[in-house]
């Protein structure tokens, strides 16, 4: 009976979880109560509260389960340290994917989570969050492309909160859809030639370049 129970459990969290999800992507926004939440999901307000908590818990697990839907491709056999440097920009590149396939979905989630801390479920978000940029950089460390000094997590916690601050503009549109993945890998190349060997400036100063037309194109005034 009890494993009878566990399973009506998970069952009925995925069902508010994809419920949340639908009102989301139908209001476009978040302002929706936990009441119309439970009745989306065909549970009662009870069951709701009592599974998962706040709205606020119920968006964080949305999120958490977003993250696992980040796609990179692997890194092909033979690829040489320049190949590992732009594999690693790609992994700027593959949530900024995501959240621009479905913005008006995505914009309100990320903006509403910003202004609410929820004890456990904020923790395991950033984690997990962490978990994908400590991946990303110990493929630079592996190939021993990190100078000297610098540790794996030095860049981890700097990329992690530049991150954090760029996707802030773009919640509130300070930072255009068609710049932010351009901000975003501008600012990893600045990281990367601080942190890497000058035979790779030429190189990721193109990118800069390149980066830094899209952004004044697509930011307000060009900032």
């Amino acid at each position: 009976m009890s494993g009878l129970r566990e399973k009506g459990k998970r069952n009925n969290i995925r069902k508010i979880i994809s419920a949340a999800e639908t009102l989301i992507g139908s209001k476009k926004s978040t302002n929706f109560t936990m009441i119309e939440l439970a009745k989306s999901a065909n549970v009662s307000t009870f069951t709701t509260h009592n599974l998962i908590g706040t709205k606020s818990s119920v968006l964080f697990m949305l999120l958490i389960k977003h993250l696992d839907d980040i796609k990179i491709l692997p890194l092909h056999d033979g690829a040489d340290d320049f190949d590992v440097i732009k594999y690693f920009l790609s992994f700027g590149d593959a949530p900024v994917d995501m959240y621009l396939a479905n913005e008006d979905y995505y914009r309100p989630l990320i903006g509403y989570l910003m202004g609410v801390s929820t004890p456990g479920l904020r923790s395991e978000y950033i984690r997990k969050a962490w978990g994908y940029w400590i991946h990303a950089v110990s493929l630079l460390s592996q190939r021993k492309l990190i100078l000297d000094g610098i540790n794996d997590i030095d860049l981890v916690r700097s990329i992690y909160t530049s991150y954090a601050g760029t996707m802030e503009l773009w919640v509130h549109g300070e930072v255009f859809s068609d710049g932010l993945r351009s901000q975003i890998k501008s600012n990893l190349v600045i990281y990367l030639m601080s942190a890497t060997d000058k035979k790779y400036r030429d190189f990721l100063l193109d990118v800069l370049t390149e980066c830094r037309e899209k952004i004044e194109s697509h930011t307000i005034d060009g900032i």
